[in-house]
């Protein structure tokens, strides 16, 4: 369940990090590199929630209650997102 929580907390700053603008007096550099790092934190935590589903599927067996509680963790907030995207218009 540890993991969910981490992946859902990376994917959230590694997206919420590249929006805005930079200031204009910051160098390329510095901006291609804060990008390359949200991006790292982004995808590390997409294979984070993909390690806890795989995780949660894994050890179904022997804890159910925790591994449905890792995929609502992993599952839900994605609906509600998709959810909230396709409904709102």
């Amino acid at each position: 369940m540890l993991l969910a929580v981490l992946g859902w907390l990376a994917c959230l700053y590694g997206a919420l990090s590249q929006m805005g603008d930079p200031a204009p007096n910051v160098s390329r550099a510095v901006i291609a590199a804060h990008q390359r790092m949200s991006n790292a934190v982004l995808l590390l935590g997409i294979f984070s929630l993909l390690s806890a589903i795989w995780l949660s599927g894994f050890a179904f067996l022997a804890a159910k209650c925790r591994a449905a509680i890792a995929l609502a963790i992993c599952i839900l907030p994605l609906t509600l997102l998709f959810g909230y995207a396709i409904f709102r218009f």
